[in-house]
């Protein structure tokens, strides 16, 4: 199906007689089967594709240099790709302060500049440019999350991050990241039961959330109810079989119900499909 609208968009690029529209639709379709072959881990075609996804943004760039929208896309393409080239980031923020120049009554470039600023530990720079974003669309929820990640380190901040998450909660459901940051600083405040319900909700809306499971099966632990986190634990593996994270935690959980045989099975299981070395070093000294 990717391969078939790849091909309508070329055709397109060919026969159309508006460039600028037919080059980004082209670079939708070569970008979206790039993630998708990289998904599958099937490397070299991937890579091919996010350069001919670059090759067309750029075309429709020069077509019309003046739609704030492409240059955001090239900031993206930017980092994603070559996040640890030479010149990228400062390349990508270029591309952003384009973007607001001719959109500056937009709010996602100055969303997406506040995260790169953010990981530059530039934290008052991404916070005006995170409250910008939301000054000019104060529904965007993905700035709100980002403002809340930003201030919650500081212990004085951490309500006005918590209450920025509850606003998403209850406007942006769907943003299942705000949900569970919200239980996560919960959690770490000692505030365990509003942290529970938090990564309750969280399951209601997304069942399969490997996150949400493994945290509750982390708070029944703390709380000594080792079965309920073998539960917990053995739905996560159910939504994500053979993944080594929750493979270690499974095998965690059974050793604390002193199942050892079925422990060091999991961990072996783990440390064959994982190829983190920490999480490699860590399960050796688990299987001594």
């Amino acid at each position: 199906m990717l391969q078939l609208l790849l091909e309508i968009s070329r055709r397109g690029v060919r026969n159309n007689t508006n460039p600028e529209s037919a080059y980004s639709r082209l670079f939708s379709s070569e970008y979206t089967l790039a993630r998708a072959l990289e998904d599958a881990g099937r490397k070299e075609e991937a890579r091919a594709h996010f350069l001919e996804s670059e090759k067309a943004l750029q075309k429709s760039i020069d077509f019309d240099r003046l739609y704030y929208d492409t240059h955001r896309l090239k900031a993206v393409l930017l980092l994603e790709r070559y996040c640890d080239a030479k010149g990228a980031r400062r390349e990508a923020e270029a591309a952003y302060r384009k973007a607001i120049a001719l959109g500056p009554d937009q709010a996602d470039p100055y969303n997406a500049l506040g995260l790169l600023k953010a990981s530059s530990r530039k934290e008052r720079e991404a916070e005006s440019l995170y409250r910008k974003a939301l000054e000019n669309n104060s529904k965007l929820a993905a700035a709100r999350h980002n403002l809340a990640l930003l201030v919650s380190g500081r212990p004085k901040r951490l309500e006005e991050a918590l209450e920025l998450w509850r606003r998403n909660a209850a406007e942006a459901p769907e943003l299942l990241a705000s949900r569970l940051s919200l239980a996560e600083a919960l959690a770490r405040a000692g505030r365990t039961e509003e942290a529970r319900r938090e990564y309750e909700a969280a399951l209601r809306l997304s069942p399969d959330s490997v996150s949400a499971r493994l945290a509750l099966a982390e708070l029944h632990s703390r709380e000594g109810d080792h079965q309920a986190a073998l539960a917990e634990v053995s739905m996560a593996l159910r939504a994500r079989p053979g993944n080594p994270v929750v493979l270690e935690r499974l095998g965690d959980a059974r050793a604390a119900l002193g199942r050892k045989t079925e422990a060091v099975r999991a961990w072996q299981e783990a440390l064959q499909t994982t190829s983190d070395p920490k999480a490699r070093k860590r399960l050796r000294q688990k299987l001594r």
